[in-house]
């Protein structure tokens, strides 16, 4: 052991490792590794890697990445975008986009857009309007109306008002009474009342 004083520096050589001591600092060189002390901070240098470990959270940098543990949480810092990991849930955020991962569900925010993904069913919710599609089926809620669309079939619901539409055929539902519509041909009207 050789110990070397330099003003306020004390520099100790133990073998292949060297501890530098300047104040509160405490840096210790072995090999490729330094790792430095100072407080309740402590941070590793390893080549292009370096990881700042303070109180529960620890900071990995390399590169141009960046990735931080606090606790369960984890997240991962990659030019502009941002990924967090806290159990299950996965969420990330690029630039306006946020996409948050749970599981079979996938929720994905753009400015006032948001799409949800579970299995099959598609949900798309943009101010008043709601999509859902689901398999070939599409329905779109927008505040009392809603409007389904299967293939050729679309239906239409309004209040108490039914109206399908399929192909060059339109049945319009009101209540107790049905029209038709076929083409160009007069209307016809199917009603039920009680005498």
């Amino acid at each position: 052991m050789v110990t070397l004083y330099y003003g306020a520096m004390v520099t100790l050589y133990y073998g292949a490792m060297v501890t530098l001591y300047y104040g509160a600092m405490v840096t210790l060189y072995y090999g490729a590794m330094v790792t430095q002390y100072y407080g309740a901070m402590v941070i590793q240098y390893y080549g292009a890697m370096v990881i700042q470990y303070y109180g529960a959270m620890v900071i990995q940098y390399y590169g141009a990445m960046v990735i931080q543990y606090y606790g369960a949480m984890v997240t991962l810092y990659y030019g502009a975008m941002v990924t967090q990991y806290y159990g299950a849930m996965v969420i990330q955020y690029y630039g306006a986009m946020v996409i948050q991962y749970y599981g079979a569900m996938v929720i994905q925010y753009y400015g006032a857009m948001v799409i949800q993904y579970y299995g099959a069913m598609v949900t798309q919710y943009y101010g008043a309007m709601v999509i859902q599609y689901y398999g070939a089926m599409v329905t779109q809620y927008y505040g009392a109306m809603v409007i389904q669309y299967y293939g050729a079939m679309v239906i239409q619901y309004y209040g108490a008002m039914v109206i399908q539409y399929y192909g060059a055929m339109v049945i319009q539902y009101y209540g107790a009474m049905v029209i038709q519509y076929f083409g160009a041909s007069s209307p016809t009207i199917h009603a039920s009342c009680n005498t």
